[in-house]
């Protein structure tokens, strides 16, 4: 395989950029002293610039995961509203409209936090069946060449901009 542009064969494919450029450790420290027999364990993922550049397209996890997560953030959110909202309410409005806010709140939010969540997971599993695979099938075509940094499209041998377009040659 060659370089479209400068026909240099100082090329590799995005993903292998990817995985070499990848590096996990992970390590075990068992102290001394003071508080010996303590240990303590931990890990580190190191990306290169390229290999952050060439990344794999994002993948969402399924629609149970993507749905129960989305429902507990809104929740949280709306949580978050009710408690620097309330102090205003109970200052501002008189008996028992104070009181009906909060049933509505209690009662309406969850029920919205439910349909947002339900939306969310909904537009994963869209792009997890229809966009996703395009993109990754698109991303395994992508190879580099170092000696003129271009990207190319091994499929149709056509140079690509940074965003991953074709360019005009």
């Amino acid at each position: 395989m060659n370089c479209p542009k400068c026909h240099s064969s100082i090329v590799q494919k995005a993903s292998s950029i990817v995985v070499s450029g990848t590096h996990y450790t992970e390590g075990r420290y068992t102290a001394s002293g003071v508080s010996s027999g303590q240990s303590v364990s931990g890990s580190t993922t190191t990306t290169s610039a390229l290999a952050q550049r060439f990344a794999a397209p994002k993948s969402y996890p399924s629609y149970s995961s993507s749905f129960f997560k989305s429902v507990f953030n809104w929740i949280v959110a709306f949580i978050g509203v009710y408690i620097l909202v309330m102090p205003f309410v109970a200052l501002l409005s008189p008996g028992d409209f104070g009181q009906l806010f909060i049933y509505v709140y209690v009662i309406v939010m969850p029920l919205i936090s439910v349909a947002l969540a339900n939306r969310t997971a909904k537009r994963h599993c869209h792009y997890m069946a229809v966009e996703y695979p395009a993109l990754l099938a698109a991303w395994q075509r992508i190879w580099y060449c170092h000696a003129c940094d271009v990207t190319f499209d091994a499929m149709t041998n056509n140079p690509m901009d940074r965003s991953g377009g074709a360019t005009a040659s």
